[in-house]
């Protein structure tokens, strides 16, 4: 290079493939491929993983001994043909993993070698959460709100009742949290609660603290009559929960539709404080409006308008890039990713499926196709709608030109437009002595059920 800094701009990356969950992909050049899969968690205190090896054509000659693992061995291999399973059994915590090497297994057709696997990474963690700062707060005559802290993200619950057995108990918390606010309702007023936490971590790791109590207020003060605590949980592909409290016993009541002008109703058959409704054969990826109401012999409630929007799948939104900013299209050949290319791709993600993975081809000069830049360690990918990869500071780094780890979707950027909106940064570090020119680079993203094992598209 002739002088000490050289900049190369960059040509907008092309777009792929970008399909669904359902698409099915052409096997790659060579011999057979082959995908692993598991229904375990990828963070788990498992003791055995069950994990299926599923090749593109049949094959024969493999063993458990010619898998490559990471602090882990490998019992009971079955299988024949094109699927295999086996039990990864973790001899550490921290990561766990396994992939098949190539050629370790040849083709029963060609008697070609298999190419290599993806590599199926979990994190053992067998470490129960600690719980601290256990407190009962806001105690009135029926209702009280138990308080603790954790020193990791874990889901929280309380077992309550008169009496050290209990007989209650709240269902766990929907999002793993360090700071809990657990509520109890329908308490007695004047009475003294026993209570006890629980907090379980992603791993399925559970820590139940010691006896608590609290002693409830007196019962004088009159209940306020009102709509309160709307709620919307448990929304599905077609169906969701409203939930809310009225302050004294009501019929509850909900109208809900595609329009403020609702269209359907339902009303309760007994009067009572706390009120749910399940809604059901709602319509896929579709805004609803709902208003709630609750009635005494005297007087009725009525919430204001709100709204919530049905999960969709891959058949109602698609996977699709709808959109790509660039951030940086010129760079330096300094080797650093603040040097780079950047840009930030906008998607449309089917709402039930929450699990996302990238994968590059090297890029490219057209013009001198000897020189390329490496995907592996020269690309990384991140989103702000990711928690655990949301900044650059916890980006996947680019391992090759397969897939990356996954990460899972926990935030969306517009939450009444149907699927989940995310934005994806991809950064390019140029590395030392690239020349100057013009690049291209094919990529390729899937998305899958959190709960689902993966499939190639």
């Amino acid at each position: 290079m002739n002088s000490p800094i050289s900049r190369i701009a960059a040509l907008a990356i092309s777009l792929a493939c970008i399909t669904g969950f359902s698409a099915v992909a052409l096997a790659e050049s060579g011999g057979p491929t082959v995908m692993l899969s598991s229904t375990t968690s990828s963070s788990t205190n498992a003791s055995s993983i069950p994990v299926t090896a599923t090749f593109s054509e049949g094959v024969g000659g493999l063993a458990s001994t010619s898998l490559a693992t990471t602090n882990a061995t490998i019992a009971d291999l079955i299988g024949s043909s094109t699927s295999f399973s086996f039990n990864l059994l973790p001899t550490a915590t921290g990561t766990v993993s396994v992939m098949v090497p190539a050629n370790v297994a040849t083709s029963s057709s060609t008697g070609k070698g298999n190419q290599a696997s993806n590599t199926l990474s979990f994190t053992r963690d067998i470490t129960a959460p600690i719980i601290s700062s256990i407190t009962a707060a806001n105690v009135s005559s029926s209702t009280a709100s138990v308080r603790f802290t954790t020193n990791e993200p874990a889901f929280g619950s309380v077992a309550y009742g008169t009496t050290t057995a209990y007989g209650a108990s709240t269902t766990p918390e929907s999002t793993a949290s360090t700071t809990h606010a657990v509520q109890l309702s329908d308490l007695q007023p004047a009475t003294t609660y026993h209570f006890r936490v629980r907090a379980t971590d992603a791993a399925g790791n559970t820590a139940t603290s010691s006896d608590r109590t609290f002693m409830t207020a007196s019962g004088t003060t009159t209940p306020a009559f009102g709509i309160t605590n709307v709620s919307v949980t448990s929304v599905g592909t077609s169906t969701a929960t409203i939930s809310f409290n009225s302050g004294v016993a009501a019929l509850g009541s909900i109208k809900y539709g595609t329009t403020t002008a609702y269209g359907a109703s339902s009303t309760e058959a007994t009067s009572t404080v706390s009120h749910s409704f399940s809604l059901k054969n709602l319509a896929e990826a579709t805004m609803y409006h709902f208003r709630v109401s609750a009635a005494t012999a005297s007087s009725t409630a009525t919430s204001t308008d709100q709204t919530f929007t049905t999960l969709s799948t891959a058949s109602s939104t698609p996977l699709a890039v709808t959109s790509v900013d660039t951030v940086r299209s010129s760079g330096i050949a300094g080797n650093s990713f603040a040097d780079g290319w950047h840009w930030i791709l906008h998607l449309t993600v089917p709402g039930t499926e929450k699990a996302l993975r990238a994968k590059f081809t090297d890029f490219v000069n057209p013009a001198t196709t000897s020189s390329t830049i490496p995907a592996k360690n020269n690309i990384r990918i991140y989103s702000p709608q990711s928690s655990a990869t949301a900044s650059s500071s916890k980006a996947l780094l680019e391992s090759g030109n397969g897939y990356s780890d996954w990460m899972y979707l926990t935030g969306d950027t517009a939450t009444s437009t149907p699927g989940i909106q995310a934005d994806l940064d991809v950064e390019v570090k140029i590395p030392s002595g690239t020349l100057n020119g013009s690049y291209n680079t094919v990529y390729t993203i899937q998305t899958v059920p959190m709960t689902a094992t993966s499939t190639t598209i």
